[in-house]
C-alpha cells in the first residue's frame, strides 16, 4: 500500500505542476496587460500576485523581469510581423499575450516554444476572440520561424 501512495503522492505532484505555472502565466499576462493600459508597472500588484503562486513565483518573476528588460525589443519584434497592424491600434488583450509568449520563446530557453505558444492561444481564447486567437497565431507563428535571426539580434 506504501508503494501506491508514493505513486499517487508523485502523480499528484506532477498534476499540479502544469496549473500551478498555467495560473503563473495568466497573472504575469495580467500584469503586462495592466501595464499596458497603465504605462507603467505596478510592483504591489507583482508582489501580491508572486505571494499567491508558492513554487511558480520563481517562473514569475522571471517571465515579467524579461519583459520588463527587453519590453522595447519584444515590441518592436511584434510590430515588425503585425503587418498593417500599429501597436496602438492593437487590442491591449492581444498585445499582452503576444508580448508574454514573445518573452518565454525568446528569453527563457528552458520552455518548450510550442508549449508557450498553446498557452498564448489559450489565453486568446479567454480573454479575447477567435479572430484575435488567430492573429496571436500568426505573429507567434512568425516569430518562432524567425527566432534564430531574433536570438542573434538579442546577442548584438
Amino acid at each position: 500500500m506504501d508503494s501506491i501512495e508514493k505513486k499517487e503522492t508523485k502523480t499528484k505532484k506532477i498534476i499540479k505542476a502544469p496549473v500551478k505555472r498555467k495560473t503563473a502565466r495568466e497573472y504575469a499576462f495580467l500584469l503586462t496587460f495592466e501595464r499596458l493600459i497603465t504605462g507603467e508597472r505596478n510592483d504591489f500588484s507583482k508582489e501580491l500576485a508572486a505571494s499567491n503562486l508558492e513554487l511558480q513565483a520563481e517562473f514569475f518573476n522571471m517571465a515579467l523581469e524579461k519583459i520588463d528588460n527587453n519590453f522595447d525589443f519584444l515590441s518592436n519584434t511584434i510590430q515588425k510581423f503585425s503587418k498593417g497592424f500599429s501597436l496602438e491600434r492593437m487590442h491591449k488583450v492581444d498585445l499582452a499575450i503576444l508580448i508574454l509568449a514573445s518573452a518565454e520563446i525568446l528569453f527563457l530557453t528552458d520552455l518548450d516554444d510550442l508549449i508557450s505558444v498553446n498557452e498564448a492561444l489559450e489565453l486568446s481564447k479567454r480573454y479575447s476572440s477567435e479572430k484575435s486567437t488567430k492573429f496571436v497565431h500568426g505573429i507567434l507563428s512568425s516569430i518562432l520561424a524567425e527566432k534564430q535571426t531574433l536570438l542573434k539580434e538579442i546577442r548584438a
